[in-house]
């Protein structure tokens, strides 16, 4: 297979350094051509693949022009590449962990691998990348933010409260309580979506409790304050990059949430530090505030006053 385009070559050995086609050998000739040599199928998996990279980038560029009310004409492709291999590694991690499930049974718990999924995002460098380009490093199917309510046994929202066998999405990943507790099969931006909306911070870490309520019924499940584990709540932890597990460890693992340096019991969630929305600070001139949780901070606000300050 002889590669004449400069770039497409450049493609292939970063996707080479990536292990996605590992097996190919490359050899530059006296005359300046390069030459692929590996198995005929992997040599056309190479010729297919990039093939249908620039195509599906080519489609898209295009589409967001046509979706660009001030563009009068269509933009010229113009994609980097690291946004191409980017691409590339985004399609094989999909590949590796969306759920192979029946439509109508919906996926089994614990099959798709978040904190797995995770470590591949990082170790690959594609969730650096992604953050820099503004870009997400998964298919939307990944993403609890794009997941549509099927409307049935409480499935109304983006995240769902308890267990909930209805809110997946179509790699198979969860956006409930349980994926977060019991199971491990979060989608990639739950903590984002919906560790603060569900109020996961004040489910008490507590090994015991936790695995007596790993085998309990959905429906039992629902019907009284759930419980993680330490070794599940380290792993959420950990794939999130949580600045506060060290913290919520000093507090002790059994009920961290319930202590306070004010004796108040926690009733709401910012990030991942819990907080009581009705504690009270007075101010010098005799005014009291209360607590906001702006863009994942704890901000004193008067009533009524909205994150810094507006009314």
């Amino acid at each position: 297979m002889k590669l004449y385009n400069n770039n497409t070559f450049k493609a292939l050995l970063l996707l080479q350094s990536q292990h996605i086609f590992s097996k190919i050998i490359s050899e530059v000739t006296e005359h300046g051509i390069t030459l692929l040599k590996g198995t005929s199928e992997e040599l056309d998996e190479v010729k297919n693949s990039i093939a249908s990279l620039y195509s599906d980038i080519e489609k898209n560029e295009l589409e967001k022009a046509d979706n660009n009310i001030s563009s009068k004409k269509k933009r010229s492709v113009n994609v980097t590449l690291k946004e191409l291999i980017m691409q590339q590694i985004a399609m094989k991690l999909d590949r590796e962990f969306a759920v192979d499930f029946d439509d109508s049974l919906g996926p089994d718990r614990g099959d798709y691998k978040f904190a797995e999924l995770e470590h591949q995002l990082l170790a690959t460098g594609l969730k650096k990348d992604a953050d820099e380009y503004g870009l997400l490093p998964l298919p939307k199917s990944h993403y609890c933010r794009y997941r549509i309510p099927t409307e049935i046994n409480g499935d109304n929202d983006n995240c769902c409260s308890g267990e909930n066998k209805q809110c997946y999405t179509e790699a198979g990943c969860f956006c409930d309580e349980s994926c977060y507790t019991k199971y491990g099969d979060c989608c990639t931006d739950h903590f984002v979506k919906c560790y603060q909306k569900l109020k996961l911070c004040l489910i008490s870490i507590d090994d015991e409790a936790a695995d007596k309520e790993s085998n309990e019924p959905e429906t039992q499940y629902k019907q009284h304050p759930q419980h993680i584990s330490a070794k599940r709540f380290e792993e959420y932890a950990s794939a999130n990059d949580f600045s506060q597990v060290i913290g919520a460890r000093a507090f002790g693992l059994t009920g961290f949430t319930q202590k306070h340096p004010e004796h108040i019991t926690p009733n709401a969630c910012c990030a991942q530090k819990p907080f009581n929305s009705e504690h009270e600070k007075t101010l010098p001139d005799g005014r009291s505030t209360y607590p906001l949780c702006c863009s994942g901070d704890l901000s004193w606000e008067l009533p009524g006053q909205q994150c810094g300050g507006k009314f």
